[in-house]
């Protein structure tokens, strides 16, 4: 792991299948974790339009919808990618080492 970054654990990876996410919390905020088919994903947990929780919406591929509105997100940017969301989400690090799911600090949304 990245020795200047605080990883903080989230569970076993074999807890979250492909295709799920999990709510977490850290001391930065609430995250949304996803497992998707090219690897572990994280974002803040709230929708910048209508604060829904992001955990709780449909994952296809890298894109996460909301549930109350269906803007969605990309997981690997952050970036809004459909109206009504317009403003980015943060997106978190994360890592897998032996077995477990890692999250280190958000980055700025809507970056790389």
């Amino acid at each position: 792991m990245t020795t200047n970054t605080t990883w903080h654990l989230v569970g076993a990876l074999a807890d979250l299948p492909v295709g799920e996410a999990v709510r977490a919390e850290t001391p930065d905020g609430e995250v949304a974790v996803f497992h998707t088919g090219t690897g572990v994903r994280a974002i803040a947990n709230r929708c910048t339009h209508g604060d829904a929780e992001l955990w709780e919406g449909y994952l296809d591929g890298e894109t996460v919808e909301c549930p109350a509105h269906f803007g969605a997100f990309c997981l690997r940017t952050g970036e809004a990618l459909v109206y009504p969301a317009v403003e980015p989400v943060a997106t978190w690090q994360t890592q897998v080492e032996g077995g477990l799911i890692y999250l280190g600090g958000p980055t700025t949304p809507g970056s790389d």
